[in-house]
């Protein structure tokens, strides 16, 4: 069975509430946290608590009916809140792999209301230039920015505590960071990277 489609800068994103576990199901009946997802402006939000949510990758399903198309996205702006059902979240966290393999995502930001970034959540966005990283977030997880072949300009928060491994490893244009002085980086953070640390 088809569904209808409202396309995202010709990405072909659908806007519906879908169930993680049955992509195809589309009905609504109630939100159970961290189960039910719903899209705004193609983004993908799973609720995590009464007040707030999380960016999602897009269920597989809907990738594979997607053909690619989803590589194709350039730009990505999350919102600090997003409205569904009548109520209105604040959009805290991006999911580990969220955006991995966006290979054409150039550009991508991020609203302050962000406190935490999952593990190779924009691995292999292999066109992306720059990131603004929020204020709030503490710790870039293991594999954050890998293979972003194109990231050139990295901003951190003045209260960053960990950089992990491989986080910005094979980011072969990323010249120069300026790390936070309390800033505890792993070995292999910026390994196959311009940045010798």
């Amino acid at each position: 069975m088809r569904f209808p489609l409202y396309y995202d800068e010709g990405a072909g994103i659908p806007k519906k509430v879908v169930n993680r576990k049955d992509a195809n199901r589309f009905e609504n009946t109630s939100i159970q946290l961290g189960v039910e997802l719903f899209t705004d402006n193609g983004i993908y939000f799973s609720i995590i608590s009464d007040s707030t949510v999380e960016v999602v990758r897009i269920p597989d399903d809907v990738l594979n009916k997607m053909q690619r198309n989803w590589q194709k996205i350039e730009k990505v702006n999350i919102p600090a809140e997003v409205e569904h059902s009548g109520l209105v979240y604040k959009v805290v966290k991006i999911e580990s792999g969220a955006f991995k393999g966006f290979s054409d995502l150039r550009s991508i930001t991020l609203p302050n209301t962000i406190e935490s970034i999952g593990t190779e959540a924009f691995k292999n966005c292999r066109r992306l230039a720059s990131i603004v990283i929020p204020e709030k977030v503490s710790i870039i997880e293991y594999g954050t920015f890998a293979n972003c072949q194109q990231l050139s300009s990295v901003t951190l928060p003045a209260g960053l505590k960990s950089i992990g491994e491989h986080a910005f490893s094979s980011c072969w244009k990323l010249k120069h960071i300026d790390i936070p002085q309390s800033t505890q980086v792993a070995k292999e953070a910026f390994s196959g990277s311009g940045v010798k640390y």
